[in-house]
């Protein structure tokens, strides 16, 4: 995803509350959100938390909440 697209989610979501996502554009939302917040890929992201090796901080408690989105 680029990053100009993902920012322009980033803004519909804080604007609207909500964002309809096919999965692809998820893992790409998510996978933007990883790199930005814990300067991770968004799969090596999704080990961590599936690990139960999340941080403890805002970031990844942000990541964590998005990827109980993922399947």
């Amino acid at each position: 995803m680029s990053p100009s697209t993902a920012t322009a989610l980033e803004q519909r979501l804080e604007t609207d509350g909500v964002l309809s996502l096919n999965q692809s554009e998820l893992d790409g939302f998510f996978d933007f959100q990883a790199r930005k917040l814990v300067h991770l890929s968004g799969d090596a992201a999704l080990r961590r938390i599936r690990a139960g090796r999340a941080g403890s901080s805002l970031a990844w408690t942000e990541l964590t909440l998005l990827s109980s989105l993922m399947s």
